[in-house]
């Protein structure tokens, strides 16, 4: 999650984007969130128990509409609508390393690098949709 958001922080000073990020603990895994503007992209480990592997996933969700972290002692009007989501699920290589794997492509495994690239392309994706129009704003 760190190197993430500190490739987050790299495009964001680069590209001079209006962007917010922050990260906290959640139960035994980790939740990120990248904001732009209405839109927002949820990265959570989810894991259940910190001792067992089994049922574990990276959920990349995208969202529109406001998902905001505890920390920030905020509450959303209404429940943002889920666009879209990926999971990277934890493997090992041959060289019993951990590496990341897609199972619509499970002969490919991913390092972590290769991973914040995919959720970084995933996020400006996002961007890009909503800046051309393609993801209308939530009327209610």
């Amino acid at each position: 999650m760190k190197e993430l958001m500190a490739q987050v922080e790299h495009i964001k000073a680069e590209v001079g984007s209006q962007w917010m990020w922050g990260y906290e603990s959640e139960g035994a895994g980790v939740r990120g969130v990248l904001r732009y503007g209405r839109v927002a992209l949820e990265v959570r480990w989810r894991q259940i128990y910190t001792n067992v592997m089994e049922d574990v996933a990276l959920e990349c969700t995208e969202y529109n509409g406001a998902v905001v972290l505890r920390s920030e002692n905020k509450m959303p009007f209404y429940e943002p609508q889920k666009l879209g989501q990926k999971k990277y699920y934890p493997a090992l290589n041959m060289g019993r390393e951990m590496r990341w794997m897609d199972k619509s492509k499970p002969e490919q495994l991913m390092s972590n690098g290769d991973v914040v690239e995919k959720l970084i392309e995933q996020f400006l994706s996002l961007v890009d949709r909503v800046d051309r129009g393609k993801i209308p704003a939530i009327s209610h």
